[in-house]
């Protein structure tokens, strides 16, 4: 019998767990209407369903409302997939099977949101975490960056622009011509260039300009510029970066200006010590002072007398020897007394001396300004200082106050060393010059006076020999001849060297002269050639004497046995210069020869006997005598002038 109080789907279309252990659930008696009935939850099923979800919900809000601490978890819980997963089976099994995949599927695409919303949120939170990355590496760099476009206007400026020209990013961005505004006049041309060689060839090309700041201060810039181009290939403007190069052109140009320093002094010292007058030496240091400072004026003040003692300089006056600058004329010449001036200051204490205001120093010469008409008011004095003690002081002067400073002092005593150095070698000149111009006034006196005698005692001899004629004795007559040839060879060897100043002379030049005067007093029917082969060979004073006295002595000879009997002869005189041997003369004539016993020495005479003492212990030789179709003498010794 069946209970009419429990509905018929629930027994007959679901197995009980009794069922479903063994028993078998008999449906054949059932049709598909009835089977399709009873599947269809009955509507009073449907309402106590709705309404347990209602009071659900209602207990829910309450537990939400009275209990905060679960609120979140609770939420949670109603608003997860795991919800839904448990809730899916009882919902299933009612017959909720659409409720249920609308459901999940709506899950699925807040779920698909969510994970979208949160990854547009990451993508939001990265791109701000990169731009805040670039804007920071961008606005805090130490140059100056831009970016202009195509047009010239600007994308961006860095903010370090308003450090470097005191002008701001955003006026930069509103006036595009602003950057060629502060431009520096004379510099204008060369960004012309610069910007028309960047945009044509496109190089990545450095320069250096100078721009005006907003306060007026004139700064460096060292600029590079370079085009951009999209990844596709478009022109998007340049990209530039300025840097404030200010204090590298400072130490650049003060490296320079040590560079011109130091070559200025190195060249002026080579100069300065090359130069022996002393006017000169004075005009060229105060030009290369006056270049280098760019002074008003600058001078040169000597002590008098120019050779102080040591210590003596304190007591002497000072005379300016060179001026140059406006009215130098005037000053030139001008004398101080002991300590009078800067000048005087400086000479007696030997200590360099600054003064930045004249006017205001009580040590001022007054008389300068009243003579030249120039108001000085800087000075610098350095001492010019030699081995004995101070002999001058250099001096500087300009218009303006304070203009000289300790780099200026530092510079100028070098030069003022190098200047002492070469005053005081041209004064040593000086002196020397006239030292050497007395000795050869007297040195002129004294070769009159020798040249005098000589022809006194040659005089002496004719006036003997002629009386010793007219007695016809010719043994004195051959006497006195030799006597007046050997003085007749010193005379002349005396002659050239008084001519060259007493310099060694040309071997040569004194044989040719020395025979040719031995042979003027031959007979007009006889005749001797002569051959003297020219060589570099240089002689002393004393060796010049040696040989004129031998060389007379062997051409006289000659003269007597080549021309006994016939009237011409030949004589040949060759010198050879060596290392080893020194110096060879060689004598040769075309006559008899040498007699056996003066070739063996076993014979000799007044001659020969002179020459072989003149050879050995003046000219400490050797003589060699032998006869090769003629006599030959071979005369060897020391050279003592090396070229």
């Amino acid at each position: 019998m069946r209970d009419e109080t429990r509905p018929t789907w629930a027994t007959d279309s679901v197995a009980s767990p009794t069922a479903a252990a063994g028993e078998q659930l008999t449906t054949d008696s059932t049709g598909p209407d009835e089977l399709a009935e009873m599947r269809q939850p009955p509507a009073r099923l449907v309402t106590i369903i709705a309404l347990s979800v209602f009071i659900s919900e209602a207990l829910v809000m309450l537990l939400l409302a009275f209990l905060p601490p679960f609120s979140t978890l609770f939420e949670a819980l109603l608003d997860s997939t795991l919800l839904v997963a448990l809730l899916s089976p009882t919902l299933y099994y009612f017959g909720f099977r659409p409720l249920v995949q609308r459901i999940t599927e709506h899950k699925q695409a807040e779920e698909g949101q969510r994970k979208a919303l949160t990854n547009a949120l990451q993508a939001t939170h990265a791109l701000r975490a990169n731009e805040e990355r670039f804007r920071t590496v961008a606005n805090f760099t130490y140059d100056w960056e831009y970016w202009v476009d195509p047009a010239g206007n600007h994308i961006y400026v860095s903010p370090s622009c308003e450090r470097i020209t005191g002008y701001r990013a955003d006026e930069f961005a509103q006036n595009p011509n602003l950057l060629k505004s502060i431009v520096h006049p004379d510099d204008q041309s060369k960004i012309i260039v610069h910007n028309h060689a960047a945009t044509e060839t496109g190089e990545i090309l450095p320069i250096d300009f100078r721009i005006v700041t907003r306060s007026g201060e004139e700064r460096w810039i060292g600029h590079i510029c370079q085009p951009v181009h999209s990844e596709d290939g478009r022109y998007l403007g340049q990209r530039g970066s300025n840097r404030n190069i200010t204090e590298h052109k400072r130490v650049e140009e003060a490296l320079r200006q040590r560079n011109r320093e130091l070559a200025l002094l190195n060249r002026a010292g080579q100069e300065l010590v090359s130069i022996l007058d002393l006017d000169q030496v004075l005009v060229n240091i105060l030009e290369e002072v006056r270049g280098l400072l760019d002074v008003t004026a600058s001078s040169i003040w000597l002590v008098e007398p120019p050779f102080p003692s040591q210590g003596e300089s304190q007591g002497k006056g000072l005379v300016c020897w060179q001026a140059a600058g406006p009215k130098n004329e005037l000053v030139r010449g001008w004398q101080l007394a002991p300590g009078q001036g800067f000048a005087g200051h400086v000479a007696h204490s030997g200590q360099s001396l600054i003064v930045p205001d004249a006017q205001a120093d009580e040590r001022y010469f007054k008389g300068m300004d009243q003579q030249t008409g120039l108001k000085l008011r800087s000075i610098l004095t350095i001492p010019l200082l030699v081995k004995d003690g101070v002999i001058g002081v250099l001096q500087m002067a300009d218009t303006k106050a304070d203009r000289f400073s300790a780099t200026d002092l530092a510079l100028l005593e070098p030069l003022g060393a190098s200047a002492a150095i070469a005053i005081e070698n041209a004064q040593l000149y000086e002196q020397m010059r006239q030292d050497a111009e007395t000795k050869s006034v007297l040195l002129r006196e004294v070769n009159h006076r020798v040249k005098n005698n000589l022809t006194g005692i040659m005089g002496l001899l004719y006036t003997a020999r002629n009386r010793v004629m007219v007695e016809d004795q010719a043994t004195y007559r051959s006497t006195m001849d030799d006597l007046i040839n050997r003085v007749r060879g010193l005379s002349t060897a005396h002659d050239l060297l008084s001519a060259s100043g007493w310099a060694p002379l040309r071997l040569s030049d004194l044989a040719a002269r020395v025979i040719n005067v031995s042979l003027e007093a031959l007979p007009h029917d006889k005749h001797v050639s002569v051959n003297v082969l020219s060589s570099s060979a240089r002689v002393t004073p004393d060796q010049a004497y040696n040989l004129a006295l031998v060389l007379g002595e062997l051409t006289t000879n000659t003269a007597k046995h080549t021309l006994a009997e016939r009237d011409t002869a030949q004589i040949t005189f060759q010198i050879t210069l060596n290392d080893r041997d020194g110096i060879v003369c060689e004598f040769r004539d075309d006559g008899p020869g040498y007699p056996k016993d003066i070739l063996r020495l076993e014979h000799s005479n007044v001659g020969f006997d002179l020459i072989q003492n003149i050879v050995r212990k003046g000219l400490r030789g050797e003589l060699t005598l032998y006869n090769d179709h003629g006599a030959v003498a071979v005369i060897r010794f020391e050279a003592q002038v090396r070229d």
